[in-house]
């Protein structure tokens, strides 16, 4: 299987666009991951839902500050 691997700014459902309809029809012969921008959430972690034949990644973060980086 072949895996087709697309990093967007926007999320999957905010508007279908060309993105979506390129990549629906890229998902026939490859195996598409489409990694959302990331969002503050209560811990780090991900979530993989099936959408039209394409595996949409949410990536969830905890806020981030300038003392983040000490640890």
């Amino acid at each position: 299987m072949k895996y087709l691997l697309c990093f967007s700014h926007l999320s999957w459902n905010f508007v279908f666009q060309r993105p979506q309809h390129v990549l629906t029809r890229f998902s026939k012969n490859y195996h598409v991951f489409y990694f959302e921008e990331p969002k503050i959430g209560d811990s780090d972690m991900y979530i993989v839902d099936m959408q039209d034949g394409v595996s949409i990644v949410q990536l969830l973060v905890t806020n981030h500050n300038e003392t983040t980086a000490d640890r």
